[in-house]
């Protein structure tokens, strides 16, 4: 009988766990409504795969790697479709007045960038006392690096936004237990939940570290000293808050996938020249930092991360340690699908890969430099290059200064937290020794500490990041991988093999010029005339317009009541290059539109800053008024008409006297209205205006006439009337309302009163883009059709 052949596995392991991801992919960005067919489709792929295997086998053939793909992928469709589930309601309940919720804090901070997002499980409503609390979990939105943890009891007043279901974000947030979400409350320290004996015990050492600590060093040396052993930032001074935010060092006292995976680097880099140490220290140290910070799921995915990282180290053998990696990440879908698109879970997979293919070719570059100092200098160089492109697609913001910052920050680390966790333990076992260990700590958290100042103290050390084209990012992870894998013999034996084929410099020479195009057309280089784009974004129920010219100036109308979702789809529209806008536009300074545009005026200074007709004492019109003080200012009493480039004018007409928002004291206040026109077509954005501001803007000798109008009020009754709708004459109308808002808004009159016209609602269609040529104009929707 003829003997088997020894079976080889086709596709190597990392490619087969890459297939499984990439069918969790395709179910997690698909709309829910479709888990049915992926399940299906996975199963029939699965099963037909095995069976095609098994048949493989059974006649002593190794099974092909088109099958064995094909079951992989299969397996990963099936297990995220069966995984869906149905998700819970959105909290519709809630008003758009301010409610104050206790919730309970059920996961750690995550602080990126320069805010930070909490969850937490409602417990109660306090106001109104009719309101029924939600069944499920909160969202907040809070400045960077908050002093709450997980399993504190908390009181949060704010206004809650129900989650979008009909949105791709909605269900991702729905599958999370997440009802609502709030942007920037308030949120009071109440106390903290007792949990078990284990946590109760955690948690109490915890306390008794921090305290040594406060009394071994002044602040923010302390502050510093206390997120480094146990990732606590409570009681954290805010200067430093938002040096570590500018300087792009928070990830040194937050837990987080980067943060542990560096701990674990910097832990091998000291003890590597002892066998013992290196084999023990390490892991000791990763895990013991992860119990002392919680154990929460995200640091507990971090640390199993951090341990594939350290056996690759002790083992030698990258190709052995991407393959623990990738097996690691799908054990990880495996169990729960919707880590697929976690940030968490991806800047530790980042992270981690990083540390396995770039930290030994940093390291060769600087022979010269001691292993103690190089190592972590490499660590956290490799982290930092891998996840970038993801923080700054997320956040659309990049800290210049952070490169250098990490790196000469690096090698205290591991003096600070090592050093810092003997002389803590010390003070405690016999407090007097607290006097002389108190300033040997302080040499290296207050070189940490002049570090992370000094950086953020440079001008522009933070700064905006656009949308990031998908072939740049490509081809800086291409270069990436290239760098870090032909160099060894699983890239030399690729590399030979190519060269031997004779269709692999045609492709390559293809492939060069396909990312070339791609790359120049996705930056913006290509000199092909662009038309007029006016986007009504969909940022709940609040006003915020963005208009891209011809000619690539940029003009944001007002802001609306969420900065998180302005500056999300602010930052998709920025060029990657862009800092600033060109004009930014306040038509009224109330609630509704002040928090959204006092954020982006601050992220992208304006050139030319317009304000409203009258000004407002709210504090955030303050800090308009502070964003834009380097800014080109224009105030406009009567009808005026800016010419923005060849062909496109604004004319901005003010209003007389409308009645104001509550917030504003109930004082009457002009508002703007505003007509852009690029050739013959015309578009009118009049967010307050009212049937007897249109007679003021008439009187005044403006014009309302225009092809497209943003209906006024989010389709309120008293924002259009028939009147209005003839001075107009629009041939498509753009309401900007919020999903399932309290206001029952659009009204059923003024749909009506549109029913003849093809109308777009960014609550059905996400942001609604308007689109002119200068003879003809069009609409296209992010989603749906009118």
């Amino acid at each position: 009988m003829r003997a088997m052949p020894p079976l080889t596995l086709r596709p190597p392991v990392p490619v087969l766990c890459g297939l499984f991801a990439a069918g969790t992919i395709c179910v997690a960005g698909t709309p829910a409504g479709l888990a049915g067919m992926w399940s299906a489709v996975g199963a029939a792929a699965a099963l037909g795969g095995a069976a095609g295997g098994a048949t493989a086998l059974a006649q002593r053939r190794t099974p092909s790697a088109l099958l064995v793909g094909a079951a992989v992928l299969g397996l990963g469709l099936w297990r995220a479709a069966g995984a869906s589930g149905e998700p819970i309601s959105p909290w519709t309940d809630v008003p758009t007045s301010p409610v104050s919720l206790v919730a309970i804090v059920d996961a750690p901070a995550e602080t990126r960038g320069a805010s930070a997002t909490v969850y937490a499980r409602a417990e109660r409503v306090e106001r109104p006392e009719e309101l029924a609390h939600p069944d499920g979990r909160v969202r907040l939105a809070l400045p960077a690096l908050p002093s709450i943890a997980e399993g504190d009891r908390v009181e949060i007043r704010g206004r809650f936004d129900p989650v979008d279901a009909a949105s791709p974000e909605g269900q991702r947030l729905l599958g999370q237990g997440v009802v609502a979400t709030s942007t920037f409350p308030d949120v009071l320290l109440m106390g903290r939940v007792e949990g078990n004996a284990v946590e109760t015990g955690l948690d109490h050492v915890r306390a008794v570290l921090q305290g040594a600590v406060r009394q071994a060093l002044p602040e923010p040396q302390a502050a510093l000293l206390s997120g480094l052993l146990v990732g606590s930032t409570a009681d954290m001074p805010e200067g430093f808050r938002q040096a570590l935010v500018a300087s792009g060092t928070t990830h040194i006292v937050v837990v987080s996938g980067y943060n542990i995976t560096l701990v674990a680097a910097a832990l091998h880099g000291l003890v590597r020249r002892w066998w013992l140490p290196r084999a023990i220290v390490p892991f000791v140290g990763v895990w013991t930092f992860t119990l002392l910070a919680g154990a929460a799921p995200p640091s507990v995915r971090a640390a199993l991360m951090a341990t594939v990282a350290l056996l690759a180290a002790r083992t030698g053998r990258g190709a052995d340690a991407l393959a623990g990696l990738a097996l690691a990440a799908a054990a990880m879908l495996a169990l729960d699908p919707r880590l697929v698109v976690d940030l968490s879970f991806q800047l530790s997979v980042l992270a981690t890969f990083g540390l396995v293919t770039l930290q030994p070719r940093i390291a060769a570059l600087a022979p010269w430099l001691h292993p103690s100092a190089r190592e972590p200098v490499a660590a956290t160089l490799a982290a930092g290059l891998a996840t970038t492109p993801l923080l700054a697609a997320t956040f659309h913001q990049a800290s210049l200064v952070a490169p250098v910052a990490n790196a000469l920050v690096a090698p205290s680390i591991p003096v600070a937290t090592i050093g810092g966790a003997v002389g803590v333990l010390a003070t405690l076992a016999w407090p007097p020794l607290t006097a002389a260990i108190g300033p040997m700590l302080l040499l290296p958290t207050g070189f940490i500490v002049a570090v992370v100042e000094g950086a953020a103290s440079i001008p522009g050390a933070m700064v905006p990041v656009g949308e990031m084209p998908f072939m740049l990012v490509a081809l800086y992870g291409l270069a990436l991988l290239a760098w870090a894998a032909l160099p060894t013999p699983e890239g030399r034996d690729l590399l030979a093999a190519l060269r031997s084929s004779p269709i692999a410099g045609p492709l390559a020479a293809a492939a060069s010029v396909v990312l070339a195009i791609g790359l120049i057309f996705s930056t913006g280089v290509a000199g092909s005339s662009q038309p007029l784009a006016l986007s009504v974004l969909d940022v709940g129920e609040g006003d915020a317009v963005f208009v891209r010219t011809p000619g690539q100036r940029t003009m944001l109308i007002d802001g609306g009541p969420n900065p998180t979702a302005l500056m999300a789809a602010v930052g998709r529209r920025m060029g990657m290059l862009e800092r600033s806008l060109s004009i930014a536009v306040l038509t009224r300074a109330d609630a509704d539109r002040l928090p959204g545009a006092v954020s982006a005026v601050e992220r992208y200074p304006p050139g030319l800053a317009i304000g409203p007709p009258e000004g407002s004492t709210l504090a955030l019109y303050e800090r308009w008024g502070a964003a834009i003080a380097s800014a080109s200012a224009l105030n406009v009493d009567g009808p005026m008409v800016i010419e923005i480039e060849p062909g496109l004018t604004v004319e901005l007409l003010p209003t007389g006297p409308l009645a104001a928002t509550s917030s504003e004291g109930g004082q009457f206040r002009r508002t703007l209205i505003i007509r852009v026109s690029y050739g013959a077509s015309s578009i009118l954005v009049a967010p307050s205006l009212t049937p007897n501001a249109e007679e003021t803007a008439i009187a005044s000798g403006g014009t309302l006439r225009a092809d497209a109008l943003v209906v006024p009020r989010h389709g309120d009754a008293t924002g259009l009337n028939q009147s209005l709708l003839e001075a107009v004459q629009p041939s498509v109308a753009v309401i900007s309302v919020g999903a399932r808002n309290h206001s029952d808004h659009p009204a059923s009159e003024v749909l009506a009163l549109l029913g003849g016209i093809p109308t777009f609602r960014t609550d059905l269609h996400g942001t609604v883009e308007v689109r002119a040529d200068g003879q003809h104009l069009w609409v296209v929707p992010e989603r749906g059709s009118p």
